[in-house]
């Protein structure tokens, strides 16, 4: 099995929940593989985990909040985790934290940070996946990192970039991902993303 974290941080410290919920076959699929990663969601005071929590154990120590390195690494150290993937919904504290702490990070669209705070997103707080949910941890890493996909591709042009093709099935997390590729290799953020075919205008409408 693989162990899903939830830390919080509260006026007392760092509180680190254990749940047990991503199965062998499912921890498999997760970027990396080989079940050599250890998942860990950074949620917000609060906030509840994806599955019915069965907590294993706890324990509440002094250290500083997101995005300081401390309580990722404390997290990963507590179970021997070699390869932790820091898993989160919010760029400047989840992200860039799990970069900060040298971790892997995955980006999931379900809260605080969108679409557009990735594509402008300083070089400290980006992603190196990106998943429409929890339950895409699951995609194999090509598809899941920044990269053309779903048949899109996109390009600089001047200070603006374009989308261009797409296919019917074709989904917006998929453009996202194809332009995130170009975006961050940009000088600067673009100033406009331009659909240029029919399928990227339904997608970023």
């Amino acid at each position: 099995m693989s162990d899903l974290f939830t830390l919080t941080h509260g006026p007392s410290g760092v509180q680190l929940s254990t749940w047990t919920s991503l199965s062998a076959s499912q921890s498999g699929s997760l970027p990396g593989t080989h079940s050599t990663w250890l998942v860990f969601l950074l949620a917000q005071p609060g906030s509840s985990p994806p599955q019915s929590p069965k907590p294993k154990a706890q324990s509440l120590l002094p250290l500083p909040g997101k995005p300081e390195p401390a309580m990722f690494t404390f997290a990963a150290k507590q179970i021997g985790a070699k390869k932790p993937l820091a898993v989160g919904d919010r760029l400047d504290t989840d992200i860039a934290g799990g970069n900060s702490a040298a971790m892997n990070t995955f980006h999931v669209l379900t809260g605080v940070s969108g679409e557009l705070e990735l594509i402008e997103a300083p070089v400290e707080a980006r992603p190196n996946f990106i998943g429409a949910g929890m339950h895409e941890l699951a995609l194999p890493v090509s598809v899941a990192r920044p990269g053309a996909q779903g048949g899109f591709t996109a390009r600089c042009d001047g200070h603006d970039l374009l989308l261009e093709g797409g296919d019917e099935k074709s989904t917006s997390v998929q453009a996202l991902r194809t332009v995130l590729e170009v975006a961050w290799a940009m000088p600067s953020p673009p100033r406009y993303i331009q659909p240029r075919s029919e399928r990227a205008e339904k997608v970023v409408a």
